[in-house]
């Protein structure tokens, strides 16, 4: 569990790396989960992906979407997780703090909030709130099928993530038929 946690953050910071002029418009659809349309601007407010890096972009996110209306459709209920996640990274620092993590957060959000005509410190709570909301559905959704409290050994974490692999893998074979990825 801890290690499918450190995946999605992982996966969260992997696309933070320059994003320049690109091929595609934020309006731009770049896949349909389920009937819902997700755009080439919501696959980019969360992961800062450049065209060539944007089609592994879209596929997670197109996974982490589907756990997160999964998850809904099962009742889970994460409001209170993502409020306390918001609360603990949604705060964007002032300039009078000078740390390196401090100065990564406004860099990060100062040159997203460019690409979304936001200001930065708009930019950082609106995107700390939807990786909170996609992380947190997608950790509710595990731990439905994975006991938590049995992740003690490397071992025991190496099966759930090889179960919860298995799991993701039916769920987009199952809607294979309504999901469709325009950026590939």
């Amino acid at each position: 569990m801890q290690k499918l946690i450190y995946t999605t953050i992982l996966a969260s910071l992997i696309f933070i790396a320059g994003c320049t002029g690109s091929q595609y418009d934020l309006d731009d659809p770049a896949a349909v989960v389920k009937g819902e349309e997700i755009t080439v601007g919501d696959v980019l407010f969360v992961y800062n992906a450049d065209d060539d890096e944007l089609p592994h972009a879209v596929d997670t996110y197109v996974m982490e979407y589907l756990l997160m209306q999964e998850a809904k459709e099962m009742g889970i209920d994460v409001s209170e997780e993502v409020e306390m996640a918001v609360e603990s990274m949604g705060r964007y620092p002032s300039e009078a703090v000078d740390t390196d993590q401090a100065n990564q957060i406004r860099q990060f959000a100062e040159s997203r909030a460019d690409l979304f005509d936001m200001d930065p410190e708009t930019y950082h709570e609106e995107y700390t709130r939807k990786r909170a909301e996609l992380s947190q559905h997608s950790n509710a959704f595990a731990e439905e099928y994975v006991d938590v409290d049995e992740l003690d050994t490397d071992e025991n974490i190496e099966e759930a993530d090889e179960t919860m692999q298995q799991i993701i893998n039916d769920l987009l074979e199952e809607y294979e038929d309504e999901i469709e990825v325009f950026i590939e």
